[in-house]
């Protein structure tokens, strides 16, 4: 279960900023919020609201790029030439060393996970946990290393985790020393890495990615998520085209050859009791961009039903879309069902009116300050801010901030 992620001169992000899914005792009793086997209260949606180059999707960020870190290791002997961070820009002086951290709950233990690093190497690694003790929570490190700049190595300090004696003997520059403990089968590191298996996301490196979708089409030369998702889970690509039919695409079947080397993909229309097959690239922006979102929502579903935990981020999800489409693909969690209690979502949006679909402790918005670096606040952090007010209608006024200043 995810708490809280935060960031501190990560590409517009210049002063720590953190995003929160814990909630007090005054958020309501719907079915949106829960509470953790470690008695913390979470919302299990977040949606990101702000103008556009904002940096929505730079906060989105942080747990994809955190993710990549952990899970994409090269070989243990080989550092990668550069890490794909940035820091922020819009200074004299550029400050090299980006952070995030994660706080996650895994079997009632709460980790934070922090990472210290620049497009060169790990300055700083640090893991802590907290734990119940005695109907109190006690925090303790289990492992830290820090660059030491003189001797050129790392200072490392193993409190209480037991790290393989190989990794100790490593540098991983710019390797995760968590990630490279669980591929030891280091019991606690391959838990967490687990955990981290199951972050869903359409944000890569570079940004938003579903133009990736959408191109790559077009030369067949390898499977892509979202079609991958269909070609293997007929559940899934059966509950899309019901979907699909209900928004009114005019698409009755998506039809998936994947019997060459090639992807073939078409969308078949059923016109005056007629099916009519049409290639994927001839449809329009709006329906290769649900597809393609869709494929995102109902993977994560299936694997929540699992009783997995599940994490869904999703950047724009209203890109290309009718109003009317967006709240109805936000329903799947807007109404979440028993089902899926395990799966927490967070999304950005230009479709202001869900802001009264949600309550005043899901609503992230992100501002851009003079300086160019990006504020991020909760909706419930404004003082006055009441829990029966007409959130939609006071943002556009600009009672919130984050709305575009236009001239």
């Amino acid at each position: 279960m995810l708490h809280s992620f935060s960031c501190e001169n990560f590409y517009s992000i210049k002063d720590r900023q953190e995003v929160s899914f814990v909630v007090n005792r005054n958020a309501p009793d719907t079915d949106t919020y829960f509470t953790t086997p470690s008695g913390a209260r979470l919302s299990k949606l977040n949606i990101v609201v702000g103008a556009n180059a904002s940096g929505k999707t730079n906060i989105l960020k942080v747990l994809p790029f955190m993710q990549w870190f952990l899970l994409s290791d090269p070989p243990l002997h080989k550092a990668r030439k550069q890490l794909p961070v940035k820091p922020f820009q819009f200074c004299e002086q550029v400050k090299k060393e980006s952070t995030t951290s994660v706080t996650f709950e895994i079997n009632e233990k709460i980790y934070t996970y922090s990472i210290t690093l620049t497009e060169d190497h790990v300055t700083e690694e640090t893991l802590k946990v907290k734990t119940l003790v005695a109907k109190r929570h006690s925090t303790k490190i289990l492992f830290t290393r820090k660059w030491d700049a003189k001797s050129e190595q790392y200072n490392l300090h193993d409190y209480a985790f037991n790290l393989p004696k190989p990794i100790k003997k490593l540098s991983l520059p710019t390797s995760s020393l968590l990630g490279a403990s669980a591929r030891y089968e280091h019991p606690e590191s391959v838990s967490i890495i687990s955990y981290w298996e199951n972050i869903h996301s359409n944000i890569v490196e570079s940004g938003w990615d579903e133009d990736l979708f959408i191109h790559s089409t077009r030369n067949h030369k390898k499977f892509l998520r979202a079609l991958t998702i269909y070609a293997e889970n007929p559940d899934i690509k059966k509950e899309a085209e019901q979907f699909l039919g209900d928004i009114d695409t005019g698409l009755s079947q998506i039809k998936i050859d994947d019997s060459e080397k090639s992807l073939n993909v078409e969308g078949v229309h059923m016109v005056q009791d007629k099916d009519y097959p049409l290639p994927l690239l001839y449809e329009s922006s709006g329906t290769k961009q649900v597809m393609a979102t869709l494929a995102h929502i109902l993977y994560a579903l299936k694997k929540a039903k699992g009783q997995d935990t599940i994490i869904n981020i999703l950047d724009e999800i209203d890109t290309n879309l009718h109003p009317d489409i967006t709240e109805k693909l936000s329903e799947f969690f807007l109404y979440p069902n028993s089902e899926t209690k395990q799966m927490q979502t967070i999304f950005s949006t230009h479709n202001h009116r869900l802001l009264d679909e949600v309550d005043k402790y899901q609503v992230i918005f992100v501002q851009r300050e003079n300086d160019g670096s990006s504020k991020v606040y909760r909706l419930d952090e404004i003082e006055g801010v009441r829990s029966d007010e007409n959130y939609y209608e006071k943002y556009i006024a600009g009672r919130y901030g984050a709305t575009p200043y236009i001239l």
